[in-house]
């Protein structure tokens, strides 16, 4: 049987069809803190970072799930284990923090998935990491973005996922102020 997001994710359901940013406890608590979604610093490498975006997971009607090689099933997987995140400590994250992004309010600062692969195609870049101009990365098909820093009052909901017990929802929240009560609640270092 093909792997697909749907079979391997069993959260699938409440994510499909709307457009997320994933982080850990800490970021989103950051995030929350600061009032923003800052452009992508962290990924030297990714098309994001290079274009002053913030990155999103776009799950909607113009994303292809299962695109590849590698398929973004494995791009993927990372962002959903907490693969991708690392705390203050260094040590792997317990939560993953999906936040979703409203579209209707992002208007045409919002580029979806195909059309950032579209605006992505064939660019290269320099940087001081590379002896030579190198191609971004960019998971084809998901990955969405946003020009410039994204505010947390065009963010409409969150999920927390446990990433131990395979993305097992541990709470769904209808607002970000309830999630950010909720994160402020608990102790800080168990947010990574």
């Amino acid at each position: 049987m093909e792997k697909t997001l749907a079979t391997e994710v069993p959260c699938w359901d409440g994510l499909k069809g709307r457009v997320w940013h994933a982080t850990t406890g800490e970021g989103a608590l950051g995030i929350l803190r600061e009032g923003e979604i800052r452009t992508s610093t962290g990924r030297h490498n990714a098309y994001t970072y290079h274009e002053h975006m913030v990155s999103l997971f776009d799950f909607g009607p113009t994303a292809h799930y299962d695109a590849g090689p590698p398929s973004n099933v494995e791009n993927m997987m990372p962002w959903f284990t907490g693969g991708i995140h690392r705390g203050p400590s260094g040590e792997p994250p317990t939560m993953t923090v999906w936040l979703e992004a409203d579209v209707a309010k992002m208007r045409t600062e919002f580029c979806d998935a195909a059309a950032l692969a579209t605006r992505a195609r064939g660019k290269k870049y320099t940087t001081p990491y590379a002896s030579r101009p190198i191609l971004p990365k960019l998971i084809f098909g998901l990955e969405a973005a946003y020009a410039g820093p994204l505010p947390v009052t065009m963010l409409s909901s969150a999920v927390l996922l446990e990433v131990h017990d395979p993305f097992a929802v541990i709470a769904r929240f209808d607002c970000v102020e309830t999630l950010a009560r909720r994160l402020t609640a608990q102790n800080a270092t168990s947010l990574t």
